[in-house]
């Protein structure tokens, strides 16, 4: 039974080292055939890169907020001539930027004033962005997709300057259903990518 038990040993010893040594000269052939196909070449011409800085400033110190704070529904004769939101985007830095502009919800403002139940519906919300003193469309905030405003490209030392003015619709005919309901909004300005310019 020991020599079975030595004999069938030496057996499995001697399958380990064949297949030790199949999977070795596998590693030296490819290796050797890595190396015979492997080329290099170093270039003619040289390889330029260039760097810049890309920095886009948001001056709000202009406006007064976006606030509908205590608001009445107002006809859009009178909600255009409102008092806007204005602020301005520049690009300071050497390189074009892509860049999005949009409304969104305040989080923190919310949060602070405990009211997130008590949210105006932007249904109920009528708006006009104009950019560099051109016409804008009135339209309801609920219009916008994922809020945004404006998107666009700002080469190096251009500037633009945007008013936001925002006021409740004139529809609305029962004051029960906006009294005590807030809004807290702001502006979020965003560096996108030239892939993201057509989300």
């Amino acid at each position: 039974m020991k020599e079975e038990t030595n004999s069938n040993k030496q057996k499995n010893n001697r399958v380990l080292y064949s297949i030790i040594i199949i999977i070795a000269s596998l590693c030296v052939i490819l290796g050797v055939s890595l190396a015979i196909f492997q080329y290099n070449r170093t270039g003619e011409e040289p390889n330029e890169v260039t760097t810049g800085t890309l920095i886009l400033t948001l001056d709000d110190s202009m406006g007064s907020g976006i606030n509908v704070e205590n608001a009445m529904p107002t006809s859009d004769e009178v909600g255009k001539t409102s008092t806007p939101y204005e602020f301005t985007l520049e690009n300071v830095g050497t390189l074009a930027s892509n860049y999005r502009i949009r409304v969104v919800n305040d989080e923190e403002a919310i949060q602070e004033d405990g009211c997130s139940s008590n949210l105006l519906d932007y249904s109920q919300i009528r708006y006009l962005f104009t950019s560099n003193g051109s016409d804008g469309a009135i339209q309801y905030l609920s219009d916008l997709n994922n809020g945004q405003l404006e998107i666009g490209t700002l080469e190096p030392g251009e500037k633009n300057e945007y008013s936001l003015r925002l006021w409740l619709d004139s529809s609305i005919t029962n004051p029960n259903e906006i009294n005590g309901k807030h809004l807290h909004a702001k502006i979020m300005v965003e560096a996108i990518q030239e892939s993201q310019m057509f989300d």
